[in-house]
């Protein structure tokens, strides 16, 4: 009579620890790759750093290069001065709607005004047109049912 074994279930040791260390490499990579989706959601220019934004620009408002080194000094300051507001805002308690709106108007037209001095008319027709895509975008997310 011939003799049946069972399967072989058991794993040794080195399988085991290396089932072991796969599992957590894959939930490392799970975890990591979910905190890292809202930094990557979506290509908002909102939260773009200064030197994205300018090359996205460059290729939207065809920069040369002498203007892209006009504008980089625009956009870095433009962003520095817009988290302070928004911390200024947040360390206020409050969402202060009207004043921040107010200093986020002032700080547009200013950087505006400074884009002019560098930008061709056409160019800056095209920067308008850009920020109000932006803004018709931000009221989209906002009011999705619109």
């Amino acid at each position: 009579m011939k003799k049946v074994s069972a399967p072989r279930t058991i794993l040794s040791a080195r399988q085991t620890v290396i089932a072991a260390l796969l599992g957590f490499v894959v939930w490392l990579l799970l975890v990591t790759g979910l905190h890292l989706l809202p930094a990557q959601a979506g290509p908002g220019l909102r939260k773009m750093d200064p030197e994205k934004r300018l090359m996205h620009l460059k290729e939207r408002l065809q920069l040369s290069d002498q203007q892209v080194n006009q504008v980089r000094p625009i956009l870095e300051e433009m962003a520095a001065r817009h988290r302070e507001i928004m911390e200024q805002a947040r360390s206020q308690g409050g969402p202060g709607n009207a004043s921040r709106r107010n200093d986020r108007r002032a700080l547009q037209e200013a950087t505006d005004a400074r884009l002019g001095e560098v930008l061709s008319p056409e160019q800056m027709e095209t920067w308008r047109s850009l920020r109000e895509e932006r803004r018709n975008r931000i009221k989209q997310r906002r009011r999705p049912d619109s």
